[in-house]
């Protein structure tokens, strides 16, 4: 049986610190999620959010080798907890973002740059190597747009390869398990913080306070106030249950 305690997740950080940074173009290594905002829950969808910062002439070699390295730390951690498989080099890190890659699954961390930066700009911390959260560039709104137009075409390409997982896809996202539909709102929820206020709220379990704080008048409130309430709890009553979904058609489903 998987441990997904806190103190697990950080027993494997350290682990994982003392064998990635022994690799000579590790620049920086950064904590950030729910470890690093003290939001862990160690629930069944747990994971621990590092990014791997590399300074390399060959990015994409060095970032095979190091997410090989990773799956191996996985699996002699008894796979207790997912490790993200998030590689950048230095310079992806400035304006003007490279987006010269493919769309394709294997590039997702870099199609999710922008998103990324926000979550180390908001509660990143360094775990080995320079400090480079103050230096890097911070996201524009144009750069999170963009990231959601990539994902888009990345959503149409998988849609052409496999027809049949998009239908099955399209099926879940109008009507989703409660998991997955607290997963979409509350990001929603960060996407528009930042996109219409401009403020950066990389947090999960924190983007209710602020919008509540900042933003009274968010037409998802009410819904977002739910799903806040099922990922605290792990559950809801049955009228909670129904008003979500009734909100979530109204919201999200054309």
């Amino acid at each position: 049986m998987s441990n997904k305690s806190k103190e697990r997740a950080f027993e494997i950080i350290k682990y994982y610190v003392d064998q990635i940074s022994k690799l000579p173009f590790i620049k920086s290594i950064i904590l950030d999620g729910s470890l690093s905002d003290d939001t862990y829950t160690g629930n069944k969808g747990s994971d621990i959010d590092i990014v791997n910062v590399i300074e390399s002439n060959n990015y994409y070699e060095d970032k095979l080798y190091l997410l090989k390295l990773i799956e191996d730390i996985e699996n002699f951690t008894n796979n207790d907890i997912p490790i993200s498989k998030v590689v950048y080099n230095y310079s992806q890190l400035f304006h003007p973002y490279d987006y010269n890659f493919d769309v394709n699954k294997t590039n997702k961390d870099l199609i999710e740059l922008p998103i990324e930066v926000l979550r180390i700009k908001y509660s990143g911390k360094t775990l080995y190597g320079e400090d480079i959260i103050s230096v890097i560039d911070q996201p524009t709104k144009e750069d999170v747009l963009y990231c959601k137009e990539l994902n888009q075409q990345l959503l149409m390409k998988q849609a052409s390869e496999n027809p049949k997982g998009y239908s099955s896809y399209l099926e879940t996202i109008k009507n989703p398990p409660m998991s997955i539909l607290c997963q979409i709102v509350i990001t929603t929820a960060m996407e528009d913080y930042f996109l219409v206020l401009g403020k950066n709220c990389s947090s999960k379990r924190k983007i209710l306070e602020c919008i509540e704080k900042d933003w009274p008048q968010y037409e998802k409130i009410e819904l977002l106030r739910i799903c806040h309430k099922y990922r605290v709890n792990n559950g809801l009553n049955k009228e909670e249950e129904i008003l979500s979904n009734k909100l979530y058609r109204e919201l999200f489903v054309l």
